[in-house]
């Protein structure tokens, strides 16, 4: 799981996305391994994978998870930042 979510940090912080070798590099991963982690993030949502570009990205799920987190109904959530 640490895993995951420091490739989806990773992603974060970046606008277009990164390659594969990239992401593995900077994840301090074999690629295969980072791979492997980015399609199962890929089959549940939270990455996309630009083939045109051959960049991965943050997925919609990502988005849809964020936006559930930071609504107006969590007043606790608006005070640090939502």
């Amino acid at each position: 799981m640490r895993r995951a979510l420091s490739i989806l940090d990773l992603l974060a912080g970046r606008k277009r996305g990164l390659k594969l070798k990239a992401l593995a590099e900077l994840a301090d991963l074999p690629p295969s391994t980072a791979h492997r982690l980015l399609t199962t993030l890929q089959n549940h949502q939270y990455v996309r994978f630009d083939s045109g570009e051959n960049l991965w990205l943050l997925g919609g799920r990502v988005f849809e998870l964020a936006r559930s987190l930071c609504t107006p109904s969590r007043p606790q959530l608006r005070e640090n930042g939502c």
